[in-house]
């Protein structure tokens, strides 16, 4: 036999038996530890939706915050009652499929007379007769013309 002959098949034998399995093996092992570490921060952390909306329509000129017309300026946490429609709220929040959360704006001022109001407003998936868990957030916001305010976001689903 020619020792050239044996010392390639040796090789190819080598490679085939040893090396090839051993790669697939590392391969397997490392797909798995790459799967593994984006299935667990690769969605959407919880909480995560509900604070866009939030961020929506407390800041956004285009929801409830107060826009200086001669400035441009945005007044952030400053509600604008001209802007606090369902209209606005489903523009701003546009949650109407039944695997998104559903939510209730409550908006609580003294008006001049320093009377209670409120002004409530619910996304187009509200249902009132709908039972479930309900997350509440509560923020310090101002009325534009009539001061201090509290806004409850009310979370269900």
């Amino acid at each position: 036999m020619n020792k050239k002959a044996l010392s390639e098949s040796d090789k190819q034998l080598y490679w085939t038996l040893i090396v090839l399995p051993f790669l697939v093996v590392i391969g397997a092992v490392v797909f798995y530890v790459v799967y593994s570490v984006i299935g667990v921060t690769g969605g959407i952390f919880p909480g995560l939706e509900e604070k866009i909306y939030e961020t929506r329509l407390l800041y956004s000129p285009n929801c409830f915050a107060y826009q200086n017309p001669e400035t441009g300026r945005v007044y952030t946490s400053t509600i604008d009652l001209s802007k606090t429609n369902e209209d606005v709220l489903h523009g701003c929040a546009p949650l109407t499929g039944i695997r998104e959360p559903a939510l209730r704006v409550e908006i609580t001022y003294r008006d001049e007379n320093d009377n209670t109001k409120t002004v409530s407003l619910t996304s187009e998936n509200w249902d009132d007769k709908t039972t479930g868990m309900m997350r509440i957030k509560k923020y310090p916001v101002k009325v534009k013309g009539y001061g201090d305010a509290v806004m409850h976001l009310i979370y269900r689903g």
